[in-house]
C-alpha cells in the first residue's frame, strides 16, 4: 500500500511541507526588516541575505544553521524564485545581487561581465545614484573604462535598469508571485512544490545521453546539472569535515557549482574568451 493510502502525508510530502513551513522564516526575515525580532536576527546573524552569502560559525544556533542548510538546498530554489522585490526607495535591495527588475534573474548573473568591473558590487540601489530636481540619476562607478565590445552590453544594461522607477519615501517590499495576494503562505508554497515534481532539467538530461560526445563529458554534464559534483559546499551538506569551504580559485564565496561556472572572477574570463573562438 502507498504510504499515502490512508489519506496522510507520505515521506516526500512531509519533506516538502517542512520546506514550505521553513520558507515562512525566509519570507518573514526579508519582509519585516523594521520589526524588533528581525532587527535582532540581522544584528546577530546578518539577516536573510546571510542565508545565501554567509558562513556557519561555531556560535550560530542550530536553528539558524538548519535554516541556512534548507535555503541552500536545490528544492528551495523553486520557492526563492517566487520571492521578488517591488522597488521603493531602494534602501533594502542589493543592486547587483537581488532580483528587482521583475525578471527571474539578478543583474550579477545577467550582466556578469559588467558586475566584475563594478566598484559597487555590494551596494544597495539607494547608494547607486541620487535624485536631482526630482529625477533619479544613476551614479555607476567602474574599475576601468568600458571596452568597445562592451558598449552594446552597457546600453542594454542601462535600458533594463531605467525601466524601473525609483520612488523616494516608499518602502521596498517583498512580493510572493505564487499567490495573487502577493503574500507568502505555507499552503501556496506547498502547492508550488507539489505541482513541480518533474524537475525542469529532465528533458536536458535525456538529451545529454543522445549527444555524440565522449562518455566522460556526458557524465560530467549530468553531474553538473544535478549539482552532484564534489564541491566544498556539497561536501559540507554531506557532513564531510573540511577546513575551508571557500572557492579555491578566488576565496570570495563558498565553492558551489553556480559560483565556479558562472560567478567566479577567475573563470568568468575564460567563458568570455571562449566566445571569440572560431
Amino acid at each position: 500500500m502507498s504510504p499515502q493510502g490512508d489519506g496522510g502525508l507520505g515521506v516526500k510530502d512531509i519533506s516538502k511541507f517542512n520546506t514550505a513551513l521553513m520558507g515562512r522564516w525566509v519570507w518573514a526575515l526579508s519582509s519585516n526588516h523594521n520589526q524588533l525580532w528581525a532587527r535582532i536576527l540581522m544584528s546577530k546573524y546578518g539577516g536573510w541575505s546571510d542565508l545565501s552569502n554567509g558562513r556557519d560559525k561555531a556560535w550560530h544556533s542550530q536553528w539558524w544553521k538548519d535554516l541556512r542548510k534548507l535555503y541552500q538546498q536545490p528544492e528551495f530554489s523553486l520557492i526563492h524564485q517566487q520571492m521578488v522585490w517591488k522597488v521603493g526607495g531602494g534602501e533594502k535591495i542589493k543592486f547587483w545581487k537581488d532580483k528587482w527588475l521583475g525578471e527571474d534573474y539578478k543583474l550579477e548573473q545577467q550582466y556578469n561581465q559588467l558586475f566584475l568591473i563594478s566598484d559597487q558590487q555590494n551596494s544597495t540601489i539607494s547608494n547607486m545614484g541620487n535624485f536631482l530636481q526630482g529625477n533619479w540619476c544613476w551614479d555607476l562607478k567602474w574599475r576601468r573604462n568600458l571596452f568597445d565590445y562592451e558598449q552594446h552590453i552597457a546600453v542594454e544594461f542601462m535600458e533594463a535598469i531605467n525601466a524601473i522607477q525609483i520612488q523616494p519615501h516608499m518602502q521596498d517590499i517583498r512580493v510572493w508571485k505564487a499567490d495573487p495576494s502577493g503574500i507568502y503562505s505555507t499552503k501556496s508554497a506547498y502547492r508550488l512544490l507539489m505541482t513541480n515534481n518533474q524537475p525542469p532539467e529532465a528533458n536536458i538530461l535525456k538529451t545529454i545521453w543522445k549527444l555524440n560526445i565522449p562518455p566522460r563529458a556526458a557524465i560530467f554534464s549530468w553531474r553538473l546539472i544535478l549539482n552532484r559534483l564534489p564541491t566544498r559546499g556539497n561536501l559540507l551538506r554531506k557532513n564531510v569535515l573540511i577546513q575551508d569551504n571557500s572557492c579555491p580559485l578566488c576565496g570570495n564565496a563558498q565553492e558551489e557549482v553556480d559560483h565556479l561556472f558562472f560567478n567566479c572572477k577567475m573563470t568568468t574570463g575564460l567563458w568570455w574568451e571562449s566566445m571569440t573562438w572560431n
